[in-house]
């Protein structure tokens, strides 16, 4: 029988046939036989050669193992509250409020059923706190590089857009009056419900007008525009713009400008400071306009007369808020201290969500405070102040002046 024609040749007659040097003749004769074979004991043919003559190696194992015992077993198990605060950035009974407040919206959205809500939220805290890559997150949590990826942006976008409207609130009603006294009392700033200042978070240079986004610190940023309550609570965020634009630029073109410039940012609630009318307001550094609704200090350039420099002092210490909100953050979460090498138009997402996180642990501190979530809850249900009270009634200089003799009085 020809060995070549048969259906299946053996392995051995195979390896016989390509081990022993034929004759000339015996070539020939051997290069006949396949061509007389039919095309699918070609192929047959051409493959055992293939293997014969480049054996591969035998697979031992087709998936690396990864390990999650560290997460199951060491911190599910033995973390105390110091531990979670010390890793995680918060308790873990404000852990486990995370989580019930975004199951709905995770379990739902995310095509990944194998990683549980709990863990989901864990890797996100862990790379919002330490700004570690993904490589590291999957060997702690026992994940792939892509599925520590697509957990984290899923868990960011989730907190940015359904937890940020719940915990980030401009305030009314009463706890609008609670914000007032806070700042009365604990930074000696009457008639003043917020502090507000902008925040550099640095970037990779984007492909596409990138000198747009390289600010006077000459490095690549994206702009945050913060204002904060007297307890270091975010009241509102504007977040998106490019690092060259300055601060009193992304005011102007913000919401909270043209509802204070129309009246309807706070109710037509004013206060009789040294004979001047002064309604609710917020203080700002002097690269603000100076408004009757936005209380700057003197600019240093300008010579200053005792009490002026008196007024400064005040009207800076009223402003620790915003600087202590803003360190306490970037402190807490640091992967806004690092180089953001993430899309553009995902930073602003990312930022926000810090923010986010930020007030739920102010919240949740020492316990739930239920009594702040019902105020927010109320302001939700606010219609606002409408119609609008006129602004102009008020003149800017006069309010100025007016805290430069409270000031210099006390």
């Amino acid at each position: 029988m020809n060995r070549l024609s048969t259906e299946v040749m053996s392995p051995k007659i195979f390896t016989e046939m390509f081990t022993e040097i034929p004759s000339p003749s015996r070539q020939r004769k051997r290069m006949a036989e396949f061509l007389r074979m039919q095309s699918r004991q070609r192929a047959q043919f051409v493959l055992m050669l293939m293997f014969a003559l480049f054996p591969t190696p035998d697979r031992t194992v087709w998936m690396k193992e990864k390990s999650s015992h560290w997460w199951e077993h060491i911190v599910k198990r033995t973390f105390t509250d110091g531990d979670w605060m010390e890793n995680f950035c918060m308790k873990r009974a404000t852990f486990q409020f995370l989580c019930h407040e975004l199951r709905p919206f995770l379990e739902k959205n995310s095509h990944r059923k194998c990683h549980s809500v709990e863990l989901r939220v864990a890797v996100t805290l862990w790379i919002c706190g330490t700004g570690m890559e993904y490589r590291s997150i999957g060997h702690l949590f026992g994940i792939g590089i892509s599925s520590a990826c697509t957990i984290f942006q899923e868990t960011v976008q989730a907190i940015a857009t359904h937890l940020s409207p719940k915990f980030i609130q401009m305030p009314t009603g009463r706890r609008l009056q609670n914000i007032v006294e806070g700042f009365e009392a604990k930074w000696g700033v009457p008639q003043c419900a917020g502090a507000i200042d902008g925040t550099h978070v640095p970037i990779i240079a984007p492909s596409q007008n990138k000198t747009d986004y390289y600010n006077r610190k000459c490095f690549y940023s994206i702009v945050s525009q913060v204002i904060c309550d007297h307890e270091l609570r975010v009241l509102h965020v504007v977040s998106g713009w490019p690092g060259r634009v300055q601060d009193p630029q992304v005011l102007a073109q913000s919401s909270i400008f043209q509802k204070a410039e129309s009246g309807t940012l706070f109710p037509p609630s004013s206060q009789l400071i040294n004979g001047v009318e002064v309604p609710i307001l917020i203080i700002g550094d002097p690269a603000y306009p100076l408004k009757p609704w936005l209380l700057k200090a003197f600019s240093d350039f300008d010579v200053l007369t005792q009490a002026q420099k008196n007024f400064n002092y005040c009207h800076t210490r009223g402003r620790m808020c915003i600087e202590g909100c803003l360190g306490r953050c970037k402190g807490k979460w640091q992967i806004l201290q690092h180089r953001l090498d993430f899309e553009t138009e995902f930073v602003p997402v990312l930022i926000l969500a810090c923010l986010t996180l930020h007030n739920v642990v102010l919240v949740h501190n020492e316990g739930f405070d239920q009594e702040w979530m019902d105020l927010v809850e109320e302001d939700r249900n606010h219609n606002g102040y409408q119609p609008g009270h006129d602004m102009r009634q008020y003149d800017a200089k006069a309010i100025r002046e007016a805290y430069v003799q409270y000031f210099n009085n006390r």
